[in-house]
Parts: structure tokens; sequence; C-alpha cells
């Protein structure tokens, strides 16, 4: 009795922990097809940035999530959208204490916010 009282209790820990995740991931995985017929280079760039974000903080696998802010930065046209991919891969890279790739992705991120006359993402 003992034995099945732990294992229900187990069970039922582990299904709410994972389930959140794996509805999340499910989240991630609508908006892949959104951005396969994105359009608009701006627009498409934010999606990749907050796929990247979701995999960031939400799920934790910090690979894909610089590897959306990675693809943000290179389908990016314009110099504000370029400046938010370089920033977010600024977050991951401060977060995971890679200090030399975070100061290079901020110079690169102050760069492109200087040509547009900004100088935060506010």
């Amino acid at each position: 009795m003992k034995f099945a009282f732990r294992l229900t209790l187990l069970l039922g820990f582990l299904f709410t922990a994972i389930a959140p995740v794996e509805a999340q991931r499910r989240k991630i995985d609508s908006l892949l097809p959104v951005m396969a017929k994105c359009e608009n280079d701006s627009a498409c760039a934010e999606v990749r940035i907050w796929i990247g974000e979701q995999h960031q903080y939400i799920v934790g696998d910090l690979d894909s999530a610089l590897f959306y802010f990675r693809q943000s930065e290179l389908h990016a046209k314009d110099a504000h959208a370029k400046g938010r991919a370089l920033y977010y891969q600024g977050r991951l890279h401060m977060d995971t204490e890679n200090y030399e790739e975070m100061l290079r992705t901020a110079r690169g991120a102050d760069a492109y916010f200087s040509q547009t006359g900004e100088s935060n993402l506010v």
C-alpha cells in the first residue's frame, strides 16, 4: 500500500514537472511553420528571438536558444533588429558566464543601436 502511494505521488510530481515543458515545446513548435512562411524580415527576426527566449528560459535548451538568436541576426535586415539579436545573444552569454562573448555581442549591439540613434532596447 505504501509503495503504491509513493509511486502515485512520484508519478504525479513528474507529470506536473514535465507537462508545462512539453506544452511549451508544442507552443514553440507551432511557431516554426509561421516562421517558415514569414515574409517580413524584421517580423521573422522577432519570432526567432521569441523562440530563442522560450528555449533559454522555459525549456532550458541553451544551444537551441543561441541558434535562434544567431538566425535572427542573420535574417534581420535593419540595424535595430540586428542589434536586438546581438543583445539577446549577449544575455545568454552573460547567463552562462561567457563574458568574452558577452562583451563582443554587447559591442556589436551597441554599434547597431548607434546607427539607429538608440542607446538601449526600450
